[in-house]
């Protein structure tokens, strides 16, 4: 077998080349095997060059945002070749396959002036890879975020991750058992960000802002109300 493997901490890398001695599965790694280069944004999207064992594929175009998401291509292009046996992809191949890339709830833009982001970031570590796309595809002036979270999440973490970029921040309840109490919610938010750029919202309807965050379900109620907004001034679309 190959294993196709993107950034790791040092810890969890030692298991996994590990297992692949065990198995005496090949190994290729993101870094050392495999890597996004001469990365830059474009419309509605990024341009990354990506190198592989098989061969170096230059202006490869994007529509996603992130430098995640170039790393997720990467991985995906390395497998692609490893199910091959190798062999190069053709360029028709790979601008149809990235071309078609979609990842709805993840950096996604749902409308402009203003602009609108969501983003499905429910741990620190979604929101840190939010926060960086953000900062590196668009040049916000100040950003506004709307957050709701279940009530099982690192509710302070995921808010620390995106205090710095951050201006205000809008919290609002959401639907289900499982979700966090408007009051509890509020008050975390209040402590990382302060009283003064903490808000609360009683629906989404009332709450949409630059970057709405923080749960699956409040990511597809925002999809849900922005397409129908952006249905109804543009009713031909």
């Amino acid at each position: 077998a190959t294993v196709i493997c993107g950034p790791q901490e040092a810890e969890a890398l030692e298991v996994i080349r590990e297992v692949c001695r065990e198995k005496n599965a090949t190994l290729r790694l993101y870094g050392e095997d495999f890597q996004v280069r001469e990365q830059k944004m474009a419309v509605g999207g990024q341009m990354f060059t990506l190198t592989t064992p098989a061969a170096t594929y230059q202006d490869l175009y994007l529509p996603l945002f992130g430098n995640h998401q170039a790393v997720n291509a990467a991985l995906a292009i390395t497998a692609v070749e490893a199910l091959g046996a190798g062999k190069v992809l053709s360029e028709e191949v790979l601008a149809a396959g990235l071309d078609a890339a979609r990842s709805p709830g993840r950096l996604e833009v749902l409308g402009g002036s203003p602009t609108v982001i969501v983003d499905a970031a429910h741990n620190p570590a979604g929101a840190a890879a939010l926060r960086a796309g953000i900062e590196d595809a668009f040049g916000f002036q100040k950003v506004v975020g709307v957050f709701s979270a279940m009530g099982d999440k690192n509710v302070e973490g995921i808010l620390a991750e995106m205090e710095p970029l951050l201006d205000a921040v809008v919290t609002l309840p959401m639907e289900g058992e499982r979700a966090m109490e408007p009051v509890e919610l509020a008050k975390i938010a209040g402590e990382v960000f302060g009283t003064e750029q903490t808000f609360a919202a009683p629906t989404p309807a009332d709450a949409v802002g630059i970057v709405i965050f923080g749960s699956v379900v409040l990511a597809g109620q925002a999809r849900q109300l922005l397409a129908a907004r952006l249905k109804s001034e543009n009713p031909s679309q």
